[in-house]
C-alpha cells in the first residue's frame, strides 16, 4: 500500500495472504522526519553545488559562490513552479533565518575578527553606522515621497519602513564576498564593522517605525525630538547588547576554565553559551548580532588558552564548517524566494508607476550612500592619524561594498500582511538584493584588483626570485585597545585562564609587527637557503631598530 501526501510518504509491503491484522514486512513512514530530511537535503545540495563550483577556478574567479547559490535556488524554484508544485512550502521565513541560520554566520565573523584592527577603527565604524544609516533612511524615504507625482502614492511612514530595511548593509553578504577575496584586515573591519552596527540601528529604526504603523500613524514630521529619539534608542540598544555579550563571554570563559581537566565538555560551552546570548538578546528585543559578536570576540582569547592546541584547532575548523553550511543554505533560499515569496514580478516587467518605483529605489540606494560617504571620510581623515586614514581606494570600496542580502529580505517579509504596499516592497527589495549579489558581488573582485587594494596572501603560497624584497610594518595599538589588553592581562587572565597555560600574561608588552619576504628565482641554481637566511638577518636588524621606537617593547623575535 502506498499513501502519499504533500508532507509525507507511507509505504508498506505485506506478506502474501496477509490480512488486516498482519505485520508488514517493510514499512516506511516519513512523516515524523520529513522536515528534518528536507533540511538535510537542502544542506547537502548547497554543499555539493559549492564543492563542484570550487573545482572550476575560472568560474570561481568571476563569480562569488553566493551568486552561484542564488542562481541554483532560482533554478530549483523555476522547476517547482513549472511542475506546479506549491513553492511556498520551501520558503525561508524570517523567523527561521533570524533564529537558526544567522547566529552561526555572525559567530564565525566575531570569533575570527582581527580585534586589534577593529578597536583601532571603532570610532570610524560607529560614525559610519549611525550617521549613514539615519541619513540613508531619511534620504531614501523622503526622496521617494517627494516623487509621489510620478511614483505610486504611498504615505511617509511605509516609505520610511521600506528605506530603513534598505539601509541595513547585510553582514552575511559582506562576509560571503570578502572571505573569498581575502581582503586586508583594515578594510575588512571597516566594511564588516559598519555592516554589523548598521544592521543594529536599521533594525531599531524599522521596529520603531513598525510600531508607529501598527498604531495607525502614516505621516511624520522630522523634528529634533524624533531624530534624537532614534539615536538614543540605538545607543541604548547597542550598549545593553554589548554588556550582555560581555556577560555571556565571561560565563563561557569561566566554564571553559572549569572544564580544563575534561576537554570534551569545553566545545559544548563554546557553542551553546554564544547561541544562548543570541537568543536572550532576541527575546529582549535587543540586537542579537551585536551580542553574539561581542561574546565571540571576548571569549576566544580565554577559550583557546584553556584548550590543547589540537582541540582549539578543531573548534576553529568546526566553526568554519557550520558557517559555510548556514551561509550556503541562506543564499540557496534567497534564490528560491523569487518564487516562494509574495513578490509580484509583473510590477517589474509591465511599465507602470510601480516599475519606476523599483528602479528609482535601486538608484537612490547608491546615491544616498555616495553623497554622504565621501564628505564624511574627508572630515574623519582630518582627525585620524596618517597611517589610519581612509585613502581614496578605501573610500571607493566602502561606497561600493554596502551589500543588501538576506536581512533586508527577511525584514521585508516580516511586514504586516494587511499593508497593501507589501508585494511592491518585497519585489523592490529582491530586485535590489539580486542586483547587489550579481552585479556588485561579481564586480567587486575586479574592482579591488584594478585599484590595487592589498589582500591577504593565501597560506602555503611561496614565490621565488633572486631579488629579495622585504616589507616590514609595525604599529603601536590604539589607546583603547592597549588599555583593554593591559586590563585583561592583569586581571581577567588570572581568573579565566588555568594555571600553567602557555598563554598566561608574562608582564611584557608586545609590539605587533609583520615581516614579509619574497624571494624569486628566474634562472634557478642559486642557493635560496643562503639568500633567505641573509634576508632574515636583514629583517631582524630592521625590527630591532623599530622596537627602539616603542618604549614598552621588551624584545623582538622573528
Amino acid at each position: 500500500s502506498l499513501i502519499y501526501s504533500n508532507r509525507s510518504i507511507m509505504f508498506n509491503i505485506m506478506p502474501p495472504g496477509a490480512d488486516d491484522l498482519s505485520i508488514p514486512m517493510v514499512s516506511l513512514n516519513l512523516h515524523p522526519v520529513f522536515d528534518l530530511l528536507c533540511g538535510i537535503g537542502w544542506l547537502l545540495l548547497a554543499s555539493f553545488a559549492k564543492a563542484v563550483f570550487a573545482r572550476s577556478p575560472r568560474a570561481a574567479s568571476r563569480m562569488p559562490s553566493s551568486s552561484m547559490l542564488v542562481l541554483l535556488g532560482f533554478a530549483i524554484g523555476l522547476v517547482l513552479w513549472l511542475i506546479d508544485r506549491p513553492v511556498v512550502e520551501y520558503r525561508m521565513d524570517s523567523e527561521t533565518f533570524f533564529i537558526y541560520l544567522l547566529a552561526p554566520i555572525i559567530f564565525d565573523a566575531g570569533y575570527f575578527m582581527p580585534n586589534r584592527a577593529f578597536f583601532a577603527s571603532i570610532i570610524t565604524i560607529l560614525v559610519f553606522a549611525v550617521g549613514l544609516t539615519i541619513w540613508n533612511t531619511i534620504a531614501i524615504g523622503v526622496s521617494l515621497s517627494l516623487l509621489s507625482s510620478i511614483l505610486p502614492s504611498i504615505a511617509l511612514v511605509p516609505l520610511l519602513l521600506f528605506s530603513s530595511l534598505l539601509s541595513a548593509s547585510d553582514p552575511v553578504a559582506v562576509i560571503a564576498v570578502f572571505e573569498e577575496i581575502q581582503v586586508n584586515d583594515f578594510l575588512f573591519v571597516h566594511v564588516f564593522g559598519e555592516a554589523l552596527f548598521n544592521d543594529a540601528i536599521a533594525v531599531v529604526i524599522f521596529n520603531l517605525l513598525l510600531t508607529l504603523y501598527n498604531r495607525g500613524i502614516r505621516e511624520l514630521q522630522f523634528t529634533g525630538y524624533l531624530i534624537g529619539s532614534l539615536t538614543a534608542a540605538f545607543v541604548f540598544n547597542a550598549l545593553v547588547s554589548v554588556v550582555l555579550g560581555v556577560v555571556f563571554a565571561l560565563l563561557a570563559s569561566l566554564l571553559a576554565r572549569l572544564s580544563v581537566r575534561d576537554h570534551s565538555a569545553a566545545p559544548a560551552f563554546i557553542y551553546v553559551i554564544p547561541y544562548l546570548s543570541f537568543l536572550t538578546a532576541h527575546a529582549l528585543n535587543l540586537s542579537p548580532i551585536i551580542t553574539i559578536v561581542v561574546c565571540s570576540m571576548c571569549m576566544r582569547r580565554y577559550v583557546e588558552a584553556n584548550l590543547p592546541k589540537k582541540s582549539a584547532e578543531t573548534v576553529r575548523q568546526f566553526t568554519k564548517i557550520v558557517f559555510h553550511s548556514s551561509e550556503s543554505v541562506v543564499y540557496l533560499f534567497l534564490g528560491l524566494a523569487a518564487f516562494s515569496s509574495k513578490a509580484n514580478w509583473w510590477l517589474l516587467f509591465s511599465p507602470s508607476a510601480s516599475t519606476l518605483f523599483i528602479l528609482v529605489s535601486l538608484l537612490f540606494t547608491f546615491l544616498a550612500r555616495w553623497v554622504a560617504l565621501f564628505p564624511l571620510c574627508a572630515v574623519l581623515n582630518l582627525v585620524k592619524a596618517s597611517e589610519r586614514r581612509l585613502t581614496m581606494k578605501d573610500q571607493l570600496i566602502l561606497s561600493y561594498s554596502a551589500l543588501r542580502g538576506a536581512i533586508a529580505f527577511a525584514l521585508a517579509a516580516s511586514l504586516p500582511n494587511e499593508m497593501k504596499e507589501k508585494p511592491l516592497f518585497i519585489t523592490a527589495t529582491l530586485v535590489i538584493v539580486y542586483f547587489n549579489v550579481f552585479v556588485q558581488g561579481c564586480s567587486i573582485r575586479p574592482l579591488i584588483n584594478r585599484l590595487g587594494v592589498e589582500c591577504k596572501r593565501p597560506e602555503g603560497v611561496v614565490e621565488t626570485t633572486v631579488e629579495v624584497r622585504a616589507s616590514i610594518r609595525a604599529e603601536r595599538p590604539g589607546r583603547l585597545y592597549a588599555w583593554f589588553e593591559r586590563f585583561t592581562a592583569k586581571y581577567l587572565d588570572r581568573m579565566l585562564i588555568s594555571e600553567g597555560s602557555s598563554k598566561k600574561w608574562t608582564g611584557k608588552y608586545t609590539m605587533t609587527a609583520r615581516a614579509e619576504i619574497t624571494i624569486e628565482s628566474k634562472r634557478g641554481g642559486e642557493d635560496l637557503n643562503a639568500i633567505a637566511e641573509e634576508a632574515s638577518k636583514m629583517v631582524q636588524k630592521r625590527l630591532n631598530e623599530l622596537s627602539e621606537e616603542f618604549e614598552e617593547v621588551d624584545s623582538v623575535s622573528v
